[in-house]
């Protein structure tokens, strides 16, 4: 009868490895000198900072914001406010005209490169 010596951390991996194959798992083999390719899950956030809810503008609105993007991201793809690219990424702008009497709604959403998106919004903005 063989018998096996394995150490500790390699009878941990082993057991991983077996409880992944176990549940339908697949198992990548990585050749040395290759990078793993890391997968963007997260949502960049963006946030308007002009103008605030409630301001009241005779026609064309200035809207300013910012995006923030996690560690390791793809990148910001573009923003887009109420339909329009906004100039910037991280830090944009855009003048918005065209809106109603009334109350309105102002709209900015950013897209990353891996398609991952968040909205944020400023509402009753009204046009005199």
């Amino acid at each position: 009868m063989n018998s096996l010596k394995i150490s500790g951390r390699l009878f941990l991996i082993f057991l991983a490895l077996g409880w992944l194959t176990h549940c339908g798992g697949s198992i990548v083999q990585v050749e040395e000198g290759e990078e793993d390719e890391v997968m963007d899950t997260i949502d960049p956030i963006i946030t308007i900072t002009e103008p605030a809810d409630g301001i009241t503008f005779e026609y064309t609105v200035v809207v300013r914001g910012t995006v923030s993007d996690p560690e390791h991201s793809s990148g910001i793809d573009y923003v887009l406010v109420n339909g329009i690219v906004a100039q910037g990424t991280t830090d944009w702008a855009i003048s918005i005209s065209g809106l109603t009497q009334g109350p309105n709604t102002v709209e900015a959403t950013v897209w990353d490169e891996a398609g991952n998106t968040d909205t944020d919004k400023v509402r009753a903005i009204r046009i005199k």
